[in-house]
C-alpha cells in the first residue's frame, strides 16, 4: 500500500471541531456611529459592542483537560477521478499514550469530483499538554492502485483549574481537615456540580465529608474566570483503635471535579493533591478532645484539650496565650502554672475563646514552658474552627 504525498492525492482531508459558541469578550463597537453608511442601512445595533454577539470556538483555542472533545472530519475529492472503499482511522497522540479514537469504513460510498463524506469523533481528553489528531484514510483510486493519506492536526489541552493553598489541619487524633482553594483558568464562567476526593488504595476505612463549600445549586453564581472559591473536607477515621496507622496516611488520593461551563458543555477533571506532611513526635503533645465543628462571631466557646507527656522525666509547665495572634481571643487566664505531669501521663486543659471574624480560623497562641529546662513549646496551628 502506497503512501503518497497530499499533492499526489485525490483526496483532501479537513477537521472542523464543533463545539458551542462562546460569547465574545471585545468591547469594540460593530460601526462607528459617525459611519454614514452604517447610519443608513438601519443598523439598530450601531451602540452595541461585539461582546453581545456569540463567536464559533477554533480547532485549537479552548480545549481543557476533562471535557469532551468532538469533532468532525471530511474527506473531499479533489480531482476528476472517482474514489472507492474508503476507509479511516483516527488516533490521539499525547504526551505519554496513543489512544485509538475509532474506524470507519465507507466501503459502499463513491466519492465524484467535489463530493464529500465524513463522520464525527468524540474523546474524552484524560491529558494536558501536546496532542496530536492523526487521520490515515485509504481508499482505491484509479486503476485500482490502494492509496493511504495522513494528516496530523496539532492543540493543546490545558489546565481548567488551578488548586493553590493545599493545607491539612489536624483537629484531634482522628479527625482531620482539607483546605484547598480552586481557581477557573477558562475564559468563561463555570458551574461547579460535584467535588469528590476519591480515596487512594487505603486498607483503613475513613469518612469524608465536604462540609463547607459555596452552592452546588444551578440558580447559584458561577465560578468567575479567575475567581477563587474555597471548599473544606473533613476526614474522620472510623475505628479509634487504628490511630497510629491513621497518622501514616500521607496520600488521600485525587480530587474528581464535575463541572459545567456557561454554555453547557460538561466536562469530568481529576487533579492531584498535596500529601500531608507526616508528625513529629516530640515531648509534649497537645490534641483537641471536645470544641464545636463551627460557630458564630463573637459567641464565646469552650474548648478542652489533652496534654500528654512523651518524654522520660516529669514536667513542670507554665501555660501562656498570646492574645496577639490569629482572629480568635483566648479568654481564659495567662501565665497559670499547671501540675505536674509524669511521663506517659496525661491532663486535661480548658480553654475560653472568643472568635471575632467570619470564614475558617485557626487556634493558636498556645505556648508551654518548661521550668526546669526553660524550653518553650509553641502550638500555633492547634486546630481549625469555621466561624459563620
Amino acid at each position: 500500500m502506497a503512501e503518497q504525498s497530499s499533492r499526489d492525492q485525490n483526496i483532501t482531508i479537513q477537521v472542523m471541531r464543533l463545539a458551542k459558541a462562546i460569547p465574545n469578550v471585545t468591547t469594540s463597537p460593530i460601526c462607528g456611529p459617525s459611519d454614514v453608511s452604517c447610519l443608513n442601512s438601519g443598523n439598530q445595533f450601531i451602540d452595541l459592542p461585539t461582546g453581545q454577539f456569540p463567536i464559533v470556538p477554533h480547532m485549537t483555542s479552548d480545549v481543557f483537560l476533562g471535557e469532551c472533545f468532538t469533532f468532525y472530519v471530511a474527506i473531499i475529492n479533489t480531482t476528476l477521478l472517482k474514489c472507492e472503499r474508503i476507509n479511516i482511522k483516527v488516533d490521539i497522540q499525547a504526551q505519554l499514550q496513543r489512544i485509538s479514537i475509532a474506524e470507519a469504513s465507507f466501503g459502499s460510498a463513491s466519492l465524484m469530483q467535489n463530493q464529500q463524506i465524513g463522520k464525527i469523533f468524540s474523546h474524552e481528553i484524560c491529558e494536558h499538554g501536546q496532542h496530536i489528531l492523526v487521520c490515515t484514510v485509504s481508499y482505491i483510486g484509479s486503476n485500482n492502485e490502494e492509496l493511504t493519506l495522513k494528516k496530523l492536526f496539532k492543540f493543546s489541552a490545558n489546565k481548567p483549574f488551578d488548586l493553590i493553598n493545599q493545607t491539612f489541619h489536624d483537629l484531634n487524633d482522628r479527625t482531620t481537615f482539607f483546605v484547598l482553594q480552586l481557581r477557573n483558568l477558562m475564559s468563561q464562567p463555570i458551574f461547579i456540580d460535584s467535588l469528590t476526593l476519591e480515596n487512594a488504595d487505603q486498607k483503613l476505612a475513613y469518612q469524608c465529608e465536604l462540609i463547607s463549600l459555596p452552592s452546588f445549586d444551578i440558580n447559584f453564581k458561577p465560578l468567575d474566570v479567575r475567581s477563587i472559591h474555597q471548599y473544606i473536607f473533613r476526614l474522620t477515621l472510623d475505628d479509634q483503635n487504628d490511630i497510629e496507622n491513621w497518622w501514616k496516611i500521607l496520600n488521600f488520593g485525587k480530587l474528581k471535579i464535575i463541572w459545567r461551563s456557561s454554555t453547557g458543555d460538561d466536562g469530568r477533571t481529576y487533579l492531584n493533591i498535596v500529601e500531608r506532611s507526616p508528625s513529629v513526635c516530640k515531648d509534649l503533645n497537645l490534641t483537641v478532645e471536645k470544641a464545636p465543628k463551627l460557630t458564630k462571631a463573637n459567641e464565646l466557646i469552650t474548648i478542652v484539650c489533652n496534654l500528654r507527656n512523651l518524654s522520660n522525666r516529669p514536667m513542670d509547665l507554665l501555660l501562656e496565650l498570646d492574645q496577639n495572634i490569629g482572629s480568635i481571643i483566648h479568654c481564659s487566664v495567662s501565665g497559670q502554672r499547671l501540675p505536674t505531669i509524669l511521663p506517659g501521663h496525661s491532663m486535661q486543659i480548658v480553654l475560653d475563646l472568643l472568635p471575632y471574624l467570619k470564614g475558617l480560623h485557626k487556634v493558636s497562641g498556645i505556648k508551654l514552658t518548661d521550668t526546669v529546662l526553660k524550653r518553650t513549646f509553641e502550638f500555633d496551628d492547634l486546630f481549625h474552627i469555621f466561624i459563620q
